[in-house]
């Protein structure tokens, strides 16, 4: 959690730890979220070209994280 919060970037490790937990959790889950909707935007265009090619598949789904 640390290095993903730190953006793998090694000095800024010591400063992320030093976070308060509320802090941490909260920048965690807003990444997470970030991630997601980046991942179903993704899956999102590619599913909306394939429909005009003639694909009868469904939509994705919209992950739960994002359901707020």
């Amino acid at each position: 959690m640390v290095r993903t919060l730190a953006g793998f970037q090694v000095d800024r490790y010591m400063k992320v730890f030093k976070w308060p937990v509320a802090e941490a959790l909260a920048a965690y889950e807003a990444k997470l979220k970030e991630d997601a909707q980046r991942a179903y935007m993704v899956d999102f265009i590619a599913w909306n070209i394939r429909a005009q090619a003639g694909s009868k598949e469904r939509a994705p789904k919209i992950p739960d994280i994002l359901k707020d």
